[in-house]
């Protein structure tokens, strides 16, 4: 059985590195540990910004930090990537997508965090299934009473 390399910069132990097998094998363990419980601060300017594959496989956790212009656009790597989490701490909402993705991109209202997966073609929520749920977001009443429409995508959390 053939076991898929998931994370692109591990890097896999050759023959000819059996004599420095345990670096080589660290390197890899290391990289495993940094994806499964890393944590990356990004800062983000502008509205639109992208994460390499580099930084994508570096944690699972991303605090999104900077002073974006306005609502901003994330997109990640075209990669299947496990749960991963965003914590939103800017001052702009961020959708987090795929570049062309089919399904409606997760948004992660500012201040918030957002559980998410990918499986290589679309970014979604991880924490949400089959509702039709794009988006949640907490508010007070007085928030909630003045939506004109409220959004049918969004669960709406009254706090």
């Amino acid at each position: 059985m053939t076991i898929e390399q998931k994370i692109p910069q591990s890097v896999p132990v050759a023959t000819g590195q059996v004599s420095n097998g345990v670096t080589t094998i660290n390197n890899r363990d290391n990289r495993i540990e940094s994806a499964a419980f890393g944590f990356v601060s990004k800062a983000l300017t502008g509205t639109s910004g992208s994460l390499t594959s580099a930084e994508f496989w570096e944690g699972s956790y991303f605090l999104l930090t900077g002073t974006p212009s306005g609502a901003f656009t994330l997109s990640v790597p075209a990669e299947e990537r496990g749960p991963f989490t965003v914590f939103n701490d800017t001052g702009q909402p961020v959708t987090v997508q795929i570049a062309g993705q089919s399904l409606t991109a997760p948004i992660a209202a500012a201040g918030t965090t957002a559980q998410l997966v990918s499986d290589g073609v679309n970014v979604r929520r991880a924490a949400v299934s089959g509702s039709g749920i794009a988006n949640i977001a907490a508010m007070s009443q007085a928030a909630y009473d003045a939506l004109v429409t409220p959004d049918a995508q969004t669960l709406h959390v009254i706090i």
